[in-house]
């Protein structure tokens, strides 16, 4: 709560949890960042406007040179918020990265600035030695008779205490206990997975989907083997499938997208299906050692870049082939750093899934996400991903695709080869009758909640269907 001028003692809550006194940019940053961790019960008290005590007056200088690990943090921290924090509140600010150099006038000055350029790398930031006589190459007109060298910091630069303080202390979301645990959709997330939502459909973003299960199959029979384990047939070398493996009895047993090389297939499934997925593989391989089965999800991330300005991000940041179609696969580089980016997208728009090994994900997000800026790339969350899939009808596993269906009961009979000879479950599925069952994507009248998972669909006072899955569709 930001209690400002006018108010009387009455407006006051009684008692606060949190009692800040001074809306200048510590004070309101302060209450700012209690917000954010999910302090809701606090008072920011200030007997004027906000910014008319030292704020007012100060020189909005942003210096990052510490020779403190603490403070440098804080430093580092704080032009990360400011970077970002204009868009986040929608609020202008004045904030320019200018840079700056510092003279060293002797060689213990020049020892203290290598040790902070060293704990400034620990903390992801990059500071430059530099020699007088490369200083002089850049400032022409400076006198380095007297100099062992500088320290050039591209991160020093200034920022408006005013506007900073008033985006701090901007109206933000509710996220009070009573707007949290209601039913209703316009909660306090409903907004943000909103804008995330619009962020995929006009320009792009960014989600972590580093939750997959990875298992690797190799070697000579691994093809007859893919192929005799899954309704349909195993991809092509460069390739993605969807791959649908059944029981006995025709049921949905899981689901994996299939990256396929010659005799090399990558099975990227749920990850809360890692040990179901893995178990019932393992169970069903062939006794001659013609297949290897091994389980690599420790060591891979992956970010899906998805929206219309996808491949413009891409384009600036890799030499891939970013013209091949849809369900193709193949191997890259971002920032020198290598990776696969695979050509599909869950949300149903143009995109890629950037698969990298965990120590490359960082520089390849913060390339990603710098060449994303100029074209309005935003992080979003799994809310809105799962608000643009079921836009487009995609099925989502363990909701939508369960044991108890089979394959034509969910509507993915397109997903059967009805020429294969063999594999687990032709039998029950080819001698299937015409399913009771039956997958539908339904759009219905605005109401103030979502349907609730394997809620009943009723018509009139019978009920004739179930939900698997509902959202409301924002895009």
């Amino acid at each position: 709560m930001l209690v400002k001028k006018g108010l009387e003692m009455a407006d006051l809550p009684a008692s606060a949890r949190v009692v800040i006194i001074g809306g200048g940019v510590v004070g309101v940053s302060a209450l700012y960042h209690l917000a954010k961790a999910g302090w809701t019960d606090c008072v920011l008290l200030e007997k004027n406007e906000l910014t008319t005590g030292s704020t007012w007056h100060a020189a909005g200088n942003i210096t990052m040179f510490s020779n403190s690990w603490v403070i440098a943090n804080m430093q580092r921290y704080s032009t990360e918020l400011y970077r970002r924090l204009g868009e986040e509140v929608d609020y202008p600010m004045n904030y320019h990265v200018t840079d700056s150099v510092r003279l060293a006038h002797s060689k213990q000055r020049m020892q203290e600035f290598e040790r902070a350029a060293g704990m400034a790398r620990m903390q992801g930031m990059e500071y430059q030695i530099i020699s007088p006589s490369e200083l002089k190459e850049r400032y022409p007109f400076i006198e380095t008779h007297d100099l062992e060298g500088a320290l050039c910091d591209k991160y020093d630069g200034d920022i408006d205490p005013a506007q900073l303080t008033q985006a701090l202390a901007k109206d933000g979301d509710d996220v009070s206990l009573e707007s949290r645990e209601q039913w209703e959709r316009e909660g306090p997330w409903f907004p943000r997975v909103r804008e995330e939502c619009h962020a995929v459909r006009d320009a792009a973003g960014i989600l972590d989907i580093s939750g997959f299960t990875r298992i690797q199959v190799t070697g000579p029979g691994a093809r007859d083997w893919l192929s005799s384990m899954t309704t349909g047939k195993a991809p092509s070398a460069g390739r993605i499938g969807l791959a649908y493996f059944t029981d006995e009895k025709g049921r949905i047993i899981t689901e994996m997208s299939v990256m396929a090389e010659e005799d090399d297939f990558l099975l990227i499934g749920a990850a809360t299906a890692e040990w179901h997925d893995r178990d019932w593989l393992a169970a069903h391989l062939p006794t001659d050692g013609s297949v290897t089965l091994t389980g690599i999800t420790e060591k891979y991330c992956c970010h899906l870049l998805t929206g219309p300005k996808a491949r413009e991000i891409l384009a600036g940041i890799t030499i891939g082939d970013l013209s091949r179609r849809w369900l193709t696969h193949q191997n890259a580089e971002i920032d020198g750093k290598p990776c696969r980016l695979a050509r599909v997208s869950f949300a149903g728009e143009l995109g890629w899934e950037i698969h990298t090994a965990i120590d490359d994900t960082p520089t390849v997000y913060d390339a990603v996400l710098k060449a994303g800026t100029p074209h309005n790339l935003k992080p979003i969350g799994m809310f809105a991903l799962d608000s643009l899939r079921l836009e487009k009808g995609y099925r989502g596993w363990k909701s939508d695709l369960l044991a108890d269906y089979n394959i034509w009961d969910v509507g993915l009979d397109r997903f059967v080869d009805t020429t294969k000879e063999a594999f687990i479950g032709r039998d029950a599925i080819m001698n299937a009758v015409e399913p009771i069952k039956q997958f539908v994507a339904m759009t219905i009248e605005d109401n103030a909640c979502d349907a609730p998972y394997m809620s009943g669909v009723y018509k009139g006072d019978e009920i004739v269907g179930e939900i698997t899955s509902s959202g409301w569709g924002i895009a």
